[in-house]
This record gives C-alpha cells, sequence and structure tokens, in this order.
C-alpha cells in the first residue's frame, strides 16, 4: 500500500509498505531523493519541511529540498514494547504547531511539532479511531460511526 501523493512545487512525495518514501520530479519523473520511510500516512509539508509518520509511530521532519532527515521522533515510547507491535497510526494532522496522531488503539497523541515532545495522550475510544480534522478551532474524530468534537 502506498500513502497519498503530495505534490509541492515541483516534487510529487509519497511512501510505500517497502520502507521507501520518495520525492519525485514532476517534470521529469526522476527521483529527487529517498529515503528508508515505511508509511501509510500522506505526508504534510510546512515550508520547507515534508512531515510524515512511520508505521511504527516516528515523527519524522525531513528536509523537502535535499531529503536529509533533519529529526525523528517516538511518538509511541510511552507505550510497552509489546503493545508497540500492536498499534499503528491511523492518520495525522498539524494545526497551532502540534500533531495530532490518531491510533488504532482509540487513543490520540498531541505532540510539539518543535521539539516532538509528548503533550497529551487521550484515551478517546476502545478501537479504531480515523484521522483527525480541524474545522473552526475544533478537532474532529471519528470512531464507531459518530463524530466526536473538541474545543
Amino acid at each position: 500500500s502506498n500513502s497519498k501523493l503530495v505534490i509541492n512545487k515541483n516534487s510529487i512525495l509519497f511512501s510505500n509498505n517497502k520502507n521507501e518514501f520518495y520525492s519525485i520530479d514532476t517534470a521529469t519523473g526522476l527521483i529527487n531523493w529517498k529515503n528508508e520511510i515505511s508509511s501509510d500516512l500522506k505526508p504534510i509539508v510546512i515550508g520547507k519541511f515534508v512531515i510524515t509518520i512511520s508505521n511504527k509511530g516516528h515523527l519524522y521532519v525531513i528536509d523537502e529540498k535535499k531529503g536529509n532527515i533533519i529529526r525523528i521522533n517516538d511518538l509511541y515510547k510511552g507505550y510497552k514494547i509489546k503493545k508497540k507491535k500492536e498499534i499503528f497510526a491511523t492518520g495525522f494532522f498539524i494545526a497551532q504547531n502540534k500533531v495530532y496522531l490518531s491510533n488504532n488503539d482509540g487513543k490520540l497523541i498531541t505532540a510539539d511539532l518543535s521539539s516532538g515532545n509528548i503533550l497529551s495522550i487521550n484515551k478517546i475510544s476502545g478501537d479504531r479511531i480515523l484521522q483527525p480534522y480541524v474545522n473552526n478551532n475544533h478537532l474532529f474524530l471519528i470512531r464507531n460511526g459518530s463524530i466526536i468534537k473538541f474545543n
């Protein structure tokens, strides 16, 4: 499986489940750069940075131009090793310098984007919650066919 494609300036960004994250030139189709990151989530571009979260819960901040990995933070560091193997990210969103990560275990992890430090972990559901969305300063989550609104 692949992440959704993101087109930024002259590059197409995406990841696949073969531990490969690509930047492809839109004009030539040549590879700008490639990293070893496995993710099914759509990457986000903010300025000169590409942000993605791996299937193992690592937050990656990547230089958009050269593909250099600037920082990696383990957003699952509070989980026990056995539990880490069972959970995976279902989506993430960035707003107000915070990363909101939803998981298949029903938890929402909020982390500081600048440092990667975890700010909070909230239990939303007993099972999977989908990618968070922000609208009018409210955070929305979908779980079991219902919508949850946070202020």
